[in-house]
C-alpha cells in the first residue's frame, strides 16, 4: 500500500466571497467499503462526514492463499474561499492471491454526498475541481493481474459543472504513477447567498494480484489543508503549484483585484 504521509486528494470549490462568511456544511454522509475478493466485505458508514481527517476504514483479509487490505478516510472542510471533501493519503487497496483464479478483485469504494449552505455569495469566480496529484502502486507479475482507479462526482445546486468521470486501468507489470487534475469554472460563475451546493459520487480502487501483489492508492498526502488562493493573473501558473497540496473534490472561489 502507498505511504500515508505524502499526497493530498480532494473534490473542492474555489472562489471569493462578497462578504466574510464561510460556506456552512449542512449535511452529508459517506460509505467506505472493502471487498477483499472473497469472504464478507467490511463497511463503515459516516453520518455526518467528519471534520477531522483520519482513516475510518482499515481492514484486511487472509485465508486460503488470498490476502488483501484496504484503507480509506474522508473529511469535509470549508473557509471563506473554499469548501469540499478530502481523502487521506494512502487510501487504496492491495491484494495477493496464490489460491488460483476463483477469487475476485479486491476493491475499496468510497461513496459520498455533502451539502453546503452559502452564508454569502460564493464567487465570482467559482471553480469546481477534482485533484488527485499522486495515484501510485504496482501491478503484479502474475498473468491477469491489474489495478484500477475510478472517480465519478457531480457538482449540483446554485451552480454546476460538467460531472467528473475518470477511469484508469493498468495491467503492465511493475510500479506506476498517474494523476487526475480536472478544473472547470462553474455555471454560473458564482453561487448566490442562501443557495446550497452538493458534491456527490464515489471513488473506487481495484487491485487483482494473481500469484503476486498488486496495489493502488493515493500517494502519501493527507487532504484537509487548504493552500492560498492565487490572484487571477497568477492563477494559470499557480494552479498546479499552489493547489498541488490538496487532492479530492472541491469548489473554490478565485479572488479578484478591484
Amino acid at each position: 500500500m502507498p505511504s500515508t504521509l505524502a499526497a493530498l486528494s480532494a473534490l473542492t470549490a474555489l472562489g471569493t466571497t462578497m462578504a466574510v462568511a464561510d460556506p456552512i456544511f449542512s449535511s452529508g454522509f459517506a460509505s467506505l467499503e472493502f471487498n477483499p475478493g472473497a469472504g464478507t466485505p467490511t463497511s463503515v458508514t459516516l453520518s455526518p462526514i467528519p471534520v477531522l481527517l483520519s482513516n475510518q476504514l482499515d481492514a484486511s483479509y487472509s485465508s486460503g492463499g488470498l490476502s488483501a487490505s484496504g484503507t480509506g478516510g474522508i473529511n469535509h472542510s470549508e473557509s471563506a474561499s473554499h469548501f469540499g471533501l478530502g481523502l487521506t493519503g494512502g487510501s487504496g487497496v492491495s491484494q495477493t492471491d496464490n489460491s488460483g483464479l476463483l477469487n475476485g478483485s479486491a476493491v475499496v469504494t468510497i461513496s459520498f454526498n455533502g451539502v453546503w449552505e452559502m452564508g454569502s455569495q460564493f464567487g465570482p469566480t467559482a471553480i469546481g475541481y477534482a485533484r488527485f496529484p499522486s495515484i501510485t502502486g504496482v501491478v503484479g507479475e502474475g498473468s491477469g493481474s491489474f489495478v484500477g482507479f475510478e472517480v465519478e462526482a457531480n457538482f449540483t445546486g446554485g451552480a454546476t459543472r460538467t460531472p467528473v468521470n475518470f477511469s484508469f486501468t493498468r495491467s503492465t507489470p511493475g510500479a506506476f504513477s498517474t494523476s487526475l487534475i480536472d478544473e472547470e469554472i462553474m455555471t454560473p460563475d458564482f453561487i448566490a447567498a442562501g443557495r446550497s451546493e452538493t458534491i456527490s459520487g464515489f471513488i473506487r480502487f481495484t487491485a487483482r494480484g494473481i500469484e503476486s501483489t498488486s496495489s493502488i492508492g493515493l500517494g502519501g498526502v493527507n487532504g484537509g489543508t487548504v493552500p492560498p488562493v492565487p490572484e487571477p493573473e497568477e492563477y494559470a501558473s499557480a494552479a498546479v503549484l499552489a493547489l498541488a497540496g490538496f487532492a479530492g473534490l472541491s469548489r473554490w472561489r478565485q479572488s479578484r483585484r478591484g
